[in-house]
């Protein structure tokens, strides 16, 4: 009894972070997305608050969102964040 309960307790805690893991995702690629959209409409500042969010999310974000928001602190003249990103 006791080995199907540690088993039970296990699928639990593997399943609750995965549905955790989940709502961060979701946040993470919504912050990317609305970045993206203030790209394309050349609003730079919108756009680096969008991704200071989306990698707050996300532990690991994919390598092209660290490229654009290295171009967007260019485009806003913040060096140290560029550094940063580069």
């Amino acid at each position: 009894m006791i080995k199907y309960s540690k088993f039970f307790l296990g699928l639990l805690v593997f399943f609750s972070n995965n549905c955790l893991s989940q709502e961060k995702k979701i946040a993470y690629y919504d912050q990317i997305n609305c970045a993206e959209a203030n790209i394309l409409d050349s609003n730079y500042v919108k756009a680096a608050m969008h991704y200071d969010s989306a990698f707050l999310a996300q532990p690991k974000p994919f390598a092209k969102d660290y490229w654009n928001a290295l171009v967007c602190s260019i485009k806003n003249n913040d060096n140290q964040k560029a550094l940063a990103f580069a």
